[in-house]
């Protein structure tokens, strides 16, 4: 229409990868990579670069959905450790994101959270919700990232961002309260986006589990038998039965 200039074909690729994400609805989030650093060079790149960004903005809200298991096309993966501890301690889990081979990660594109928190019920077996204040459980603190490698942006030469080319472990810390005896279990939300040179994932979160098995404070237990009492630790509150 008017003086509106041929479209390349680097923005007919483009708008067919739009469709695709369209076409897919919201079945996945870590499929398709976008090419970006292509997009860059020139007037026509820039100008590329904008219509792509802006494309994908859009397709990124019409395809995010949800939390969903790392796909066959995402090469990154996702898993984590379990943990024992005796009551009234601290000791940690990690989550490890697995790396291949000249692939890399950005940090601010990255998060672990815990999700819920569960006890394993005895002799049921059923896991049930611990209340965030029921006084015996697991008290989390943040997780800990290792120090990243600062390298240019792809996106953006003039700017800079922190990289992981390796496997990341993050460690998050916790404390188990002298009365919280038994089997727990931390559900993890774990979110990253992974890169292969100028090519990107899409935004992933990734869901994982850690077991943690606490043992009586020897201290509560010593002092119960001195008191004569009888009574058994107590446990964390039971509020809702795992799905």
């Amino acid at each position: 229409v008017g003086d509106t200039e041929p479209k390349t074909l680097d923005e007919i690729e483009c708008l067919q990868l739009f469709i695709r994400r369209l076409n897919h609805g919201s079945h996945s989030n870590g499929g398709d990579a976008v090419e970006y650093p292509a997009m860059l060079a020139g007037a026509k790149g820039f100008r590329m670069q904008m219509s792509c960004t802006h494309i994908a903005v859009v397709v990124g809200w019409l395809t995010w959905g949800g939390i969903a298991d790392a796909k066959p096309n995402n090469p990154f993966r996702v898993d984590s450790t379990d943990a024992a501890v005796v009551g009234g301690e601290s000791s940690a889990v990690d989550v490890t994101i697995r790396v291949p081979a000249k692939h890399h990660l950005y940090r601010d594109m990255m998060a672990v959270q815990a999700e819920a928190v569960w006890r394993k019920n005895e002799p049921s077996g059923e896991w049930v919700t611990v209340a965030p204040d029921a006084p015996c459980q697991l008290a989390l603190s943040e997780p800990s990232f290792p120090p990243g490698f600062i390298k240019p942006d792809p996106a953006d030469p003039t700017a800079t961002r922190e990289q992981y080319d390796m496997d990341v472990v993050i460690r998050v810390p916790f404390e188990a309260s002298d009365c919280a005896s038994g089997t727990y279990r931390v559900d993890f939300l774990v979110e990253y986006q992974g890169c292969k040179k100028s090519l990107c994932w899409m935004p992933q979160t990734d869901r994982v589990e850690s077991l943690v098995r606490v043992r009586g404070a020897a201290k509560a237990r010593t002092s119960g038998n001195e008191r004569g009492s009888g009574k058994p630790i107590p446990q964390a509150a039971d509020s809702e039965a795992a799905p």
